[in-house]
């Protein structure tokens, strides 16, 4: 079983808890600048399964989709 681990996810418009094994996520209100989880949090995620929290798949861009479509029609 891969060794799961709480991380701290954020960009320009949105932070949050995430699991580095499944799709488990938890909000973090805007003021929240800490790197350290709160005891409620780490309860959270320590608490939670990954079976049922699956990744969820991201689109690919565009020339991510480019590159795979070449890469198929050019296949021997």
């Amino acid at each position: 079983m891969k060794k799961r681990k709480l991380q701290r996810y954020a960009t320009k418009d949105t932070a949050a808890w995430i699991c580095s094994a499944c799709g488990w996520a938890r909000p973090l209100p805007r003021f929240v600048q800490t790197d350290d989880p709160d005891k409620e949090m780490q309860g959270e995620f320590d608490a939670h399964k990954c079976a049922d929290h699956p990744k969820k798949k991201t689109r690919e861009d565009f020339s991510q989709a480019a590159v795979r479509i070449v890469r198929e029609a050019t296949k021997d």
